[in-house]
C-alpha cells in the first residue's frame, strides 16, 4: 500500500528540492560553472562556447543570493521541474518505484544542483515531450506555437537539442507535410534570430569552437568506444545501465510519442558511435537522450514485478554511494593520502581567491593558459582578471569581452604554468621565475608583476590560403593580413624594450611541428591591416595539419590571432 500511495512522489519532490538547495550552498563552484557566472555579468544573445540561457539563469539568481546557492538556484529549480514533467509523462502507477528509479539515475544527480547548460536542456527537453505527446494527438495550432517555443528554449540552453527535435521528425516524417508543424518552426526560427545575428555580428564562434578547435587534435582511437560506454553506464547507473539498455532494445513504441522517444534515445545513443571516426566524445553530448530512455525504462520496468527488487536495491545502493560523494563535495574526509590523490578544484578557491588579491592590491590579475583561474577569482573577489590564451590553448569568452584592450600599458599581476613558455624563454628571464603560488588544483604556477603590460590577442589574424593541398617537404608562401578592430592605431614600440615578433606553427594532433618567429614588428604602427607573408615547409609525412599565426610579445608565449587553417599534405 505504502509503495502506491500518492503522496510518496510529492515526500520525494520535496526532499529533491531541499537536498538539492543545501548540496548548492553547500559546495564550492566548478570550474565551468564559474566560467558561467562569468558569463552572467555581461547578458547577450550568446557566449564563446554555448547559448545564452545558462548566463540568464545564473543571473537571476545570483540577483536574489550573492554566493554559490544564488549561482545554482534556479537549476535546483529546473532539476525538479524536470522530475515533476517526467512523473507527468510517465502515467505513474508504482510511485515508489518511479521516485526509487528517478533517484538512481545519475544524470539526474549530476544535473540536481549544478549550473550546467544540461540542467535546463534536459528540463525542456522533458517538456517539450509532454507537449509533442498532445500535439501528436491532434496537430493542432495551439501546441504548434508552444511546440515552437520550447524547441527555441532547448536550443537556447545548449546546441545538442537540435538532435531531439530532427531525431522526432525522422520518427514521424508526416509532420513535414503537416502545416501547423512548419508554424512551429517558424516560431523556432523568429525566436533564434537574435542569437544567429549574434553569431554573425561576431563571426560564428561557437560554430568555430565546437566543429574545429575543440577537436582538432583528436584522433580515432579505440579506446574512445570503452571510454564511451563507461560514460554512459555511469550517466545512467552502472547497476541498472543493462537492463535499461535491454528495456530499451525490446521497446515496441505504439503512436507517434512513443516513436519519438525510441528514435531520440536511439539517435542520442549511436550518433556519437559515428563522431568516435573522428575521435573522442564527451559522455554529457547523450544527455537529452536520455529523458526518453527514462521513460521507456520506467515504462517496461512497471509491468516487471519480479525486476522491482533490483530497483530498490539498486536504489538503496545508489543512496549510500550518492550520499557519500555528495558530503565529500562539501568536506573532503579522506585520510590525507588519499585526499591529496583526490584533490578536488572546488575546494580552496575562496581562500586563494583572497589571497591572490592581497597580492595584487589593487593590480588585475591575468592568468596565462587558464580561463578557471580568472573566473574563480572573480566571482570570489568582484576584481579584475582577465585569461591570456596561449597559442597552446584555446579561446574562450574572454576573448570577446574587450577587457584585453582596457589593460594595455597597465601594471598587473601574472600566473602562468611553466608548461606556457619554451626552454629559450626560460633561460633569458629566470629572473621572472623566482615566486610561485599554489593553486588549488595543488600544482604551482608562476608569479609576478609587470608594470607596463602588452598583448595582442584582440589583433586577428586572417591567413586567406588559396590551396590547401601541398606535396610533402614543399616549401610553401603563407599569406597573412594582421588586423586592427580598434580606432586607434596599435603601437608595438610600446611594448619596449620587449621585442614584438609574427609567428607561424604547424600543428598536427594538437602538437606544434614546426614553429617559427618569422618577422619582427617591433616597430610597426598597425592601422587597419598589415599585409605580409612567412616561408612554411611542409612536413615529409603525408597527413591532415593545421596551421596558426601568432603574435609574440617578450617572453610572454605567443598568443591566439589566427584561426586553425586546415592543410592536407600529400
Amino acid at each position: 500500500m505504502l509503495r502506491n500511495n500518492r503522496n510518496i512522489f510529492w515526500i520525494f519532490l520535496a526532499f529533491w528540492l531541499i537536498l538539492n538547495l543545501l548540496q548548492a550552498y553547500l559546495t564550492g563552484l566548478f570550474n565551468d560553472e564559474a566560467y558561467y557566472y562569468f558569463y552572467s555579468l555581461d547578458l547577450d544573445w550568446g557566449y564563446y562556447d554555448h547559448p545564452p540561457i545558462i548566463a540568464l539563469f545564473i543571473r537571476m539568481g545570483y540577483a536574489l543570493f550573492h554566493n554559490e546557492s544564488g549561482v545554482r538556484l534556479f537549476y535546483v529549480i529546473l532539476s525538479s521541474g524536470t522530475i515533476f514533467l517526467l512523473f507527468k509523462l510517465s502515467d505513474v502507477k508504482k510511485e515508489l518505484l518511479f521516485c526509487v528509479l528517478a533517484f538512481s539515475f545519475m544524470i539526474f544527480q549530476i544535473t540536481g544542483f549544478l549550473a550546467l547548460p544540461d540542467s535546463p536542456l534536459i528540463f525542456f527537453t522533458a517538456l517539450f515531450f509532454l507537449i509533442y505527446k498532445k500535439y501528436s494527438e491532434t496537430y493542432s495550432t495551439r501546441y504548434a506555437i508552444m511546440l515552437g517555443v520550447v524547441m527555441a528554449a532547448m536550443f537556447y540552453s545548449k546546441y545538442l537539442g537540435i538532435f531531439v527535435v530532427v531525431f522526432t521528425v525522422i520518427s514521424n516524417l508526416r509532420l513535414l507535410l503537416k502545416k501547423s508543424f512548419w508554424l512551429a518552426v517558424v516560431v523556432t526560427t523568429c525566436l533564434f534570430i537574435p542569437h544567429l545575428v549574434w553569431q554573425y555580428q561576431h563571426d560564428f564562434p561557437s560554430f568555430y569552437y565546437h566543429l574545429l578547435e575543440r577537436s582538432h587534435d583528436e584522433i580515432f582511437r579505440w579506446k574512445n568506444f570503452g571510454e564511451y560506454l563507461l560514460g554512459q553506464a555511469g550517466m545512467v547507473n552502472p547497476i541498472l545501465f543493462i537492463p535499461v539498455i535491454y528495456f530499451f532494445i525490446i521497446f515496441k513504441p505504439a503512436g507517434a510519442y512513443e516513436k519519438a522517444l525510441k528514435f531520440t534515445a536511439a539517435g542520442s545513443l549511436l550518433l556519437p558511435f559515428l563522431m568516435m571516426i573522428k575521435g573522442r566524445v564527451e559522455a554529457n553530448w547523450t544527455m537529452a537522450g536520455l529523458v526518453p530512455l527514462f521513460l521507456i525504462t520506467y515504462r517496461l520496468l512497471e509491468s516487471r514485478p519480479k525486476m522491482h527488487r533490483l530497483s530498490y536495491v539498486t536504489g538503496l545502493v545508489t543512496l549510500a554511494i550518492v550520499l557519500a560523494v555528495r558530503i565529500l563535495l562539501v568536506y573532503n574526509y579522506l585520510p590525507e593520502k588519499y585526499s591529496r590523490m583526490i584533490r578536488l578544484d572546488i575546494q580552496g578557491w575562496k581562500p586563494f581567491s583572497e589571497k591572490l588579491a592581497d597580492m595584487a592590491e589593487n593590480r588585475p590579475v591575468i592568468f596565462i593558459g587558464s580561463y578557471q583561474g580568472p573566473s574563480h577569482y572573480i566571482f570570489h573577489t568582484g576584481k579584475e582578471a582577465f585569461a591570456f590564451n596561449d597559442y597552446l590553448y584555446r579561446n574562450n569568452q574572454f576573448d570577446l569581452e574587450g577587457i584585453e584592450q582596457k589593460l594595455q600599458g597597465r601594471e598587473v599581476m601574472l600566473i602562468f604554468p611553466r608548461k606556457s613558455l619554451t626552454e629559450e624563454d626560460i633561460l633569458q628571464n629566470k629572473a621572472l621565475l623566482s615566486d610561485s603560488i599554489q593553486v588549488p588544483s595543488g600544482k604551482y604556477k608562476f608569479c609576478f608583476y609587470e608594470k607596463n603590460y602588452r598583448s595582442y590577442n584582440y589583433l586577428p589574424v586572417e591567413i586567406p590560403l588559396v590551396d590547401h593541398t601541398f606535396k610533402v617537404g614543399e616549401e610553401v608562401e603563407i599569406p597573412i593580413i594582421l588586423k586592427n578592430p580598434e580606432q586607434e592605431p596599435v603601437d608595438f614600440s610600446l611594448a619596449q624594450p620587449s621585442k614584438v615578433f609574427l609567428c607561424s606553427y604547424l600543428f598536427q594532433y594538437g602538437k606544434p611541428l614546426v614553429y617559427n618567429y618569422f618577422e619582427d614588428i617591433s616597430s610597426l604602427i598597425l592601422k587597419d591591416e598589415y599585409k605580409t607573408s612567412c616561408k612554411m615547409k611542409m612536413p615529409e609525412k603525408p597527413g591532415v595539419y593545421y596551421i596558426k599565426i601568432s603574435v609574440k610579445k617578450g617572453w610572454m608565449p605567443a598568443g591566439l590571432n589566427s584561426r586553425l587553417v586546415k592543410v592536407k599534405v600529400e
